[in-house]
This record gives structure tokens, C-alpha cells and sequence, in this order.
């Protein structure tokens, strides 16, 4: 071998290095992203369940006001 084409293959293997540690990177953030994702989207179901309890219970109870993002305010904004 040549000392052109060894130069070349030290570089082509330093690409394909790159590239595989490039490629782990990647999934490592799809692995942690979809983690984050699972562990928001199970927060917000017991959010959501909460307020189904609460609607419930204070529907019982007498009337329920929902206003904007709020699902329980006070009769008296009505």
C-alpha cells in the first residue's frame, strides 16, 4: 500500500467511526425522547382521570362551572 491510499483508508474508517458513534447518539435521544414523552403523556392521564373524580364528585354535590382552562371556578364568576 501506498502512503496515499493508507492516508485514505485512515480517513474512511475515521468517517465510518464517526458515523456509527453519530448514529448511536441518535438513538440514545429517540430512546430518551420517547421515555419523556411516555412519562408526560402518563402525567396527563392522571390529570385528566383527577379531574373526571372531581367533575363527579362535586357534580353530586350541586352544579359544576367550567371556565377556560379551568375546569372548577367559583358560582360566583358566572
Amino acid at each position: 500500500m501506498t502512503m496515499h491510499e493508507l492516508e485514505k483508508t485512515k480517513k474512511m474508517m475515521n468517517q465510518e467511526t464517526f458515523m456509527k458513534q453519530w448514529v448511536l447518539k441518535a438513538k440514545e435521544q429517540v430512546m430518551k425522547l420517547r421515555k419523556n414523552d411516555r412519562e408526560k403523556e402518563m402525567t396527563m392521564l392522571v390529570f385528566q382521570w383527577k379531574i373526571e373524580v372531581i367533575k363527579t364528585t362535586i357534580g353530586r354535590k350541586g352544579k359544576i362551572y367550567e371556565c377556560g382552562p379551568y375546569y372548577v371556578c367559583s358560582p360566583s364568576c358566572h
